[in-house]
């Protein structure tokens, strides 16, 4: 493997400062799939794939992302890149997300802890959004049902935002996407005056991002074969709150979407969910 810059040796080496090109150009294949075999793209069970610094987990599992697929298969169609890779698999780094933020009131951990959970929802959102244009835009041939798509997240647990209702196509789901991000970001900004939150969230717990899953199968048959993957990484930067809120989204689950959890040895603080502090078992929601 080779530094990001050529020009300078001792550039730090680190899988998280690559580009999709770098990720794909530094990729080594050992043959018989085995890498694949990590991530488990056909099943329906989270896992947490722990490791210690520099072991490559990073730089495997952004390798099986669609934001990076779509670079090594510029030439084909989104459909096809799905099928390829065995799932729809999006990558975060929980240092994309501004962590720490959600910490800054005490005596109202509940009402941070809804607003992160929100807001990671929104983000795994966005990505999922980001593929699904691209392969829409790329199989033009193909006939997709984005009002089956918004209608099943509207339907399995309710949006109480009206403009979400009102909402046709995936595009403007996007935007809607974008406008409650930066409503967040615009409400935590002036929480650092006022001390607190003033904002009406649009969803509880598990509301978008859990149900888009069960969505994408209406929304094209592909979808009914594959499985939507989220894989969020480094979580030993999320706090036990925040960590809860992983696994409470790992548990309600249920096969509409499942979880790939990366981070060091040590970055598993907590197995306890927001639902009455019930831990999550190996073996059942997650390995």
């Amino acid at each position: 493997m080779y530094p990001p810059d050529d020009s300078n040796p001792f550039a730090p080496i680190r899988a998280s400062d690559y580009t999709d090109k770098q990720i794909n150009d530094l990729w080594v294949d050992v043959g018989g799939n085995r890498m694949a075999t990590i991530l488990e793209p056909r099943s329906l069970g989270s896992k947490y794939i722990l490791g210690s610094k520099g072991s490559g987990k990073t730089h495997l599992l952004r390798y099986q992302s669609y934001q990076v697929a779509r670079q090594r298969w510029s030439n084909k169609g989104g459909l096809s890149i799905v099928e390829n890779a065995g799932c729809l698999a999006v990558f975060l780094r929980t240092t994309n997300i501004d962590a720490p933020r959600f910490e800054m009131a005490s005596g109202a951990d509940a009402a941070w802890q809804q607003l992160f959970s929100v807001h990671l929802e929104l983000r795994l959102t966005e990505l999922v959004l980001d593929a699904l244009l691209d392969i829409k835009s790329s199989s033009p041939d193909e006939r997709f049902d984005d009002k089956a798509l918004i209608g099943a997240i509207a339907k399995t647990i309710g949006i109480s935002d009206d403009a979400f209702h009102r909402l046709a196509s995936i595009e403007e789901l996007q935007g809607w996407t974008l406008q409650w991000l930066q409503r967040i970001d615009d409400a935590i900004n002036a929480a650092a005056f006022s001390g607190q939150v003033e904002l009406h969230l649009p969803f509880s717990m598990g509301g978008l991002s859990l149900p888009i899953g069960t969505g994408l199968k209406r929304w094209h048959s592909t979808f009914e074969k594959f499985h939507l993957i989220y894989i969020l990484d480094e979580i030993e930067n999320l706090t036990i709150k925040q960590q809860e809120v992983v696994n409470t989204l790992v548990r309600y689950a249920e096969g509409r979407a499942t979880f790939r959890l990366t981070g060091r040895l040590y970055a598993r603080k907590t197995l306890a969910t927001v639902s009455q502090g019930e831990e999550n078992r190996e073996g059942s929601e997650c390995s």
